[in-house]
């Protein structure tokens, strides 16, 4: 193999009293993350390796890595926003290195080296000493050096425990280069400062009584006879799950047929599903006579709460309108009820059932010890929403609350309004009263479920005929 390290060469001056300038002092090593990843991290305590799969000539040795560089982000990171630091000379101590290959593709070029506790003999990598060997990595009467002119990439072939993690960092992401995502990535040229409230919205999220009801919206179900249609996407379908586990390890099993022969594509697993369902649909938390709350109830008595710099910040239960000046004071998102949200849930509720079926149950509301199935769960759900328009048994509508004139008055009180978000406890109508634009899917739900009563009267009538 030829050493393509001299490409990226450092050497050191012949003459003692000569200043060493050509490669830069290596002390600390960073790995940089997006927002998600650096959410799973701080979920785990750890940087877990990963399989190696992107071009490398490493991408079929299966062999795990973290990755770690020497460039320090503190503006335009091609990785992410997120930065954790560590000390090299830890991470570096004791471990065999190893040579592996340069990517020129990459802007700027990068060079990679694999750091391990064990010896490897394989035609992939060259042995690399950093004391006598003249290339981007140098060691010298204890002290390391680099070539800072390009991208390094150590290859670390273990976990690292965030307990090893020296500094926390916000960095901005190039504007142009994202190195994972490429021009669709989010976070392109956002400053540290939008990127630490985002991250730390996620770690005070960890203690608020919310739950990920976005998590379940993204779920589908793969009949077998369309899979079967589509003998490429089953192919690559099949590629994806043998070849990127680093992608497919935290969500639901895509191999797993269900009723029907059914596939699932979905982020939660059944397991996780009933453990959200649990929060979800507990009446003291998110379950309102008229829907799913935006925050739980649970924070009426409990709020939240945040000193920074001596001032004290605070999340609560606010059903109605928002009691602060937040999001302009005229929409509020800690509490109430909102259709798009509800809708996509009711959906997504099905969709689960559909690859579950009727053996899967959990109890409606939580507490109660009733056990329905996720199509009956979605029906009632369904049902709260549209009863935010109907008369109850007192003649009144939930939407109108304690508008008399349209609780009343024969002139009005047919006229119902679609309302931007509703109040979590009572229902009535909150915010701007013209929202058909997503509050009138409630004729879709109305639509569901009396097609769904009709077919179960349909049933009934059969089965009491034989």
């Amino acid at each position: 193999m030829a050493n393509e390290w001299s490409t990226y060469r450092i050497s050191f001056p012949d003459t003692p009293n000569r200043k060493f300038t050509e490669g830069r002092l290596l002390e600390t090593i960073y790995h940089v993350a997006h927002v998600p990843g650096a959410r799973r991290i701080l979920e785990d305590g750890r940087l877990k390796a990963r399989i190696v799969y992107d071009e490398s000539k490493l991408r079929n040795s299966r062999i795990a890595v973290t990755w770690l560089s020497a460039n320090s982000w503190a503006w335009g990171s091609i990785y992410g926003n997120v930065e954790f630091s560590f000390s090299w000379k830890k991470i570096a101590a004791n471990k065999n290195f190893y040579w592996v290959e340069d990517m020129r593709s990459y802007h700027p070029w990068a060079y990679r080296t694999s750091l391990t506790d064990r010896e490897i003999n394989s035609k992939f990598v060259q042995t690399y000493d950093p004391e006598t060997d003249k290339g981007p990595l140098r060691k010298k009467d204890g002290v390391w050096y680099w070539n800072g002119e390009y991208t390094s990439e150590f290859m670390l072939e273990r976990d690292v425990s965030l307990e090893e993690c020296t500094t926390f960092n916000f960095v901005s992401h190039h504007p142009q280069y994202c190195n994972l995502n490429g021009s669709g990535c989010e976070h392109l040229g956002y400053a540290p400062h939008r990127i630490a409230g985002r991250v730390m919205a996620t770690i005070l999220g960890n203690d608020l009584h919310a739950i990920d009801h976005v998590l379940l919206f993204a779920v589908e179900t793969l009949e077998p006879e369309v899979l079967n249609k589509l003998p490429d996407f089953k192919r690559r379908l099949e590629w994806f799950i043998d070849n990127r586990p680093d992608l497919t390890e935290n969500l639901a099993c895509m191999r797993t047929e269900g009723e029907g022969e059914r596939r699932l594509l979905s982020i939660a697993t059944a397991d996780q599903l009933r453990a959200i369902l649990r929060y979800m649909l507990d009446e003291n938390e998110f379950l309102s006579p008229y829907g799913i709350r935006a925050v739980s109830r649970f924070h009426r008595e409990n709020p939240y709460k945040l000193n920074v710099n001596g001032a004290e910040h605070r999340v609560d239960y606010e059903p109605g309108e928002s009691s602060t000046g937040l999001f302009g004071g005229n929409s509020n998102w800690r509490g109430p009820i909102w259709f798009p949200v509800n809708f996509l849930l009711v959906e997504s509720l099905q969709k689960f059932h559909h690859y579950l079926g009727d053996e899967f149950k959990v109890e409606f509301p939580t507490g109660s010890g009733r056990m329905l199935t996720l199509w009956d769960i979605a029906a009632e759900l369904s049902r709260r929403l549209t009863a935010t328009f109907l008369r109850d048994e007192n003649g009144r509508r939930p939407v109108f609350g304690n508008l008399e004139k349209f609780q009343a008055d024969p002139h009005w009180r047919d006229l119902v309004l679609f309302h931007e978000y509703f109040h979590g406890d009572t229902g009535a109508g909150v915010g701007a009263s013209h929202q058909t634009g997503w509050t009138g899917v409630v004729t879709k739900l109305m639509q569901q479920s009396g097609e769904s009563e009709q077919k179960k009267q349909s049933s009934a009538a059969r089965v009491a005929a034989d």
